[in-house]
């Protein structure tokens, strides 16, 4: 109780913060976003990790997050000249937009903390911790792409909302360069949890590595849905943003009740990897009614990568290191292992497809044409 009473300083803060930063996005000046997150975030990290030295408990963390908010509301007011103040002029045609945009991230909270809340509710404490830090870190590669991508390709998409061949080209560009680097991440993660758990937080978190290995699999789907997301914010459909969010946290919540009798944490952790991909579908779906894409265009924009990654995964998780030695050393040699093998599939079968257009396409001529290369 006394951490949540601590953490609401953290989201009164954020309610006062400066909106004028926005304007960074808007005017596409992505050098001031990143020194603002850059300093947000270094400050944040070095009081964090004196506050743990200090304190030696938990507590460090439960400081630490007020106190980065804090920090971001000073730095928002110290690097753009906008301030706000109280005004119900603009209420009505904010509100008719953002009312959708609220009912779809509450909907969006439920999404990503269905689970964890009916685990806390019917597992106890140590099965509470295990799966919350398997959701929490199986997210985090997700999340870490697909806000920045968000941020980046949302102005972007809306100068070109009078050109839609050039929109829905950028559309099909952005969610196949997610799918790239994103499906191997989390595929890979999964592949490699049980060398990387033991050796990075230690022998303790070893029951979580089962739960982690289907949501970092679910995190995916939920990083290319958020990618996919920003077409319908652009294209002001937000109504369907708000029910795919809702119809999501539905399902979560049907199988998830269900699930409960049987007592396994880990069949929970399998229902939202499913859950995660079928609306990966419905939102494709959604994003194809709203814009002049077809199914079949997000398909091959993202299938190269699903392939080439279920296939790495089945190597690496397979393949015997031991011989190499020591833990580290098996897992640097999985990982390359996987780099490998992936890069390797994915230009295989763009060559054999034609060499289309897309991020390989981008990719490959970044390096024919590079002297360095050469």
């Amino acid at each position: 109780v006394g951490v949540v009473r601590l953490l609401a300083l953290a989201t009164l803060a954020r309610g006062l913060l400066n909106i004028g930063i926005v304007d960074f996005r808007k005017t596409l000046n992505f050098r001031q976003e990143f020194r603002y997150g850059v300093c947000e975030k270094f400050s944040s990290v070095a009081i964090t990790i004196g506050l743990a030295f200090y304190l030696r408990s938990y507590w460090a963390l439960a400081l630490a997050i007020p106190i980065e908010a804090l920090i971001g509301l000073i730095l928002r007011y110290t690097m753009h000249p906008y301030r706000p103040r109280f005004s119900l002029e603009k209420f009505w045609s904010i509100w008719s937009f953002s009312m959708w945009l609220l009912i779809s991230r509450i909907g969006y909270f439920f999404n990503a903390r269905m689970d964890q809340i009916l685990v806390g509710g019917n597992f106890d404490t140590s099965s509470m911790g295990y799966y919350n830090f398997a959701a929490d870190l199986g997210e985090l590669p997700g999340n870490e792409m697909a806000v920045p991508m968000r941020r980046a390709i949302f102005p972007n998409l809306a100068t070109m909302l009078s050109d839609p061949k050039k929109f829905d080209r950028t559309i099909l560009n952005t969610v196949g360069l997610a799918a790239l680097v994103l499906i191997p991440v989390g595929f890979g993660l999964a592949a490699i949890s049980e060398l990387l758990f033991p050796l990075v937080f230690g022998p303790r978190w070893e029951p979580a590595i089962p739960l982690f290995q289907w949501l970092a699999i679910a995190g995916v789907f939920s990083g290319l849905s958020a990618i996919l997301e920003i077409q319908l914010l652009v294209n002001c459909k937000e109504k369907l943003s708000a029910a795919e969010s809702w119809l999501r946290a539905l399902a979560l919540l049907t199988a998830i009740s269900f699930l409960l009798r049987y007592e396994s944490l880990e069949f929970i952790s399998e229902a939202r990897m499913v859950i995660g991909f079928l609306f990966f579908i419905v939102m494709s779906r959604f994003c194809t009614a709203a814009c002049g894409l077809a199914m079949s265009d997000i398909f091959r924009a993202v299938w190269r990568s699903f392939f080439a990654s279920i296939v790495m995964f089945l190597i690496v998780s397979s393949v015997d290191l031991t011989l190499i030695g020591a833990s580290i050393l098996e897992l640097a040699g999985r990982i390359m292992l996987g780099i490998i093998t992936y890069v390797f599939i994915i230009f295989v079968l763009w060559i054999l497809g034609g060499r289309p257009d897309g991020p390989e396409k981008t990719l490959w001529n970044h390096i024919a044409g590079s002297k360095r290369w050469r």
